[in-house]
């Protein structure tokens, strides 16, 4: 509601927001005039003379509910957006302006049943949107995001993050325009980039102390180390017991269509051997060794990289795998966590970023996202739209 907006933002700097001050009619306008009549009524008269007269409240130009009082004149005033000498017919074309880039008009009205807010898409931000939205509606990080409160000199990236959130969790409109928070990542927005690779920067950006700080990877971090046993002593080498933190398992489809085969693929012992043998400290030469996975812990949040590009030597350049690949709605990873580590509940699916287009340089992302409600939604930029709950096993 345009009512409700004080329209200090339509100023380019701080020179002109403090040059235009906004003053709300209504309750405050109302509580200000009270003050001002209780001040007059306070000051003492005086001793000899005739009894001063209140003094008369300075006029101020209405413009649709907006009251605004300009320090200059009119010759020495160049502020072309002041609304002290804005005429009517410049005013309505700004407000229409300003309705336009805010997304308020009438075409972006949300349609009844949709409980989520779009995000609009500025050139080819899609892979923006999407893990923008993943953030959103996984509502640990919401309440991170929407309980930080930063100091002047705090990050300006968490502070648009912060807003945005709050416009999509206020906001009736079918889409709100992330331009601001965009700008201030620095990223071309005609050029798409990998969401996988956001996803890493991104993280790891807001992990920082003054940030979220534990919050994400207390989310999103699990442990592993990588074990190297020799085969004719046992002795494992001393970069065995170096843990090494992880937020996602890279998994190769080009010879597996499902996930649990790539798991499998995944955590097999490797045997080193031939021209890949290591030395051992017990025998004191190079010997075959057994390399595997141990994984101490994993992230309570589980991204899997479903790796749908090849390298192809004759064009060499990447090339993109269309063919099926089936993951299950609820997994069990104990089985892969080392030995005499306690059970741990099972994994469901709560999210699924695709990439549409045969190129592996280009095309479109979107995410289905899973909520609280037991409901999926697919958010594709702007567009919003419930999905048919996914039936079966995978």
């Amino acid at each position: 509601d345009l009512e409700d907006y004080d329209f200090v933002d339509l100023c380019d700097d701080e020179e002109q927001a403090q040059h235009l001050s906004p003053v709300r009619n209504g309750a405050r306008g109302r509580q200000n005039a009270q003050k001002r009549n209780v001040a007059q009524m306070a000051a003492p008269k005086p001793a000899n003379g005739p009894r001063s007269q209140p003094a008369t409240p300075t006029k101020r130009r209405k413009i649709n509910s907006v009251t605004a009082k300009c320090t200059l004149s009119a010759a020495a005033c160049t502020n072309e957006r002041c609304f002290q000498h804005l005429r009517k017919a410049n005013y309505d074309s700004l407000r229409k302006k300003k309705c336009d880039e805010l997304g308020m008009g009438s075409v972006n009205k949300r349609e009844d049943g949709v409980k989520y807010c779009g995000l609009k898409n500025l050139g080819a931000t899609c892979y923006i949107n999407s893990f923008i939205q993943f953030l959103y509606i996984t509502q640990q990080t919401r309440e991170a995001v929407l309980n930080w409160r930063g100091t002047e000199f705090s990050d300006d990236i968490l502070r648009q993050l912060r807003l945005l959130f709050a416009r999509l969790h206020l906001s009736k409109l079918r889409y709100v325009d992330p331009t601001t928070f965009v700008g201030t990542l620095k990223v071309r927005t005609d050029q798409e980039q990998d969401v996988e690779e956001f996803r890493k920067i991104f993280l790891a950006f807001l992990e920082a102390p003054h940030r979220l700080g534990a919050i994400i990877p207390s989310l999103f971090s699990g442990r592993m180390r990588y074990v190297i046993e020799c085969q004719r002593c046992s002795r494992q080498s001393e970069s065995s017991n170096n843990i090494f933190s992880f937020t996602d398992l890279d998994m190769n489809i080009e010879y597996s269509k499902t996930l649990e085969s790539c798991l499998t693929a995944y955590f097999a012992e490797e045997v080193l051997d031939q021209d890949n043998r290591v030395s051992c400290a017990s025998c004191n030469s190079k010997q075959a060794a057994a390399k595997a996975i141990v994984v101490e812990s994993f992230p309570p949040l589980m991204f899997f990289n479903i790796r749908r590009y090849r390298y192809d030597p004759e064009s060499q350049t990447r090339v993109k795998i269309d063919s099926s690949f089936k993951f299950p709605l609820t997994l069990d990873l104990s089985k892969y966590l080392q030995k005499g580590s306690q059970p741990i509940p099972e994994y469901r699916l709560v999210g699924i970023f695709a990439h549409a287009g045969d190129s592996a340089t280009s095309g479109h992302y979107t995410v289905d996202l899973w909520d609280q409600s037991d409901e999926w939604w697919q958010f594709n930029d702007e567009t919003v739209t419930k999905r048919v709950s996914f039936k079966g096993k995978n």
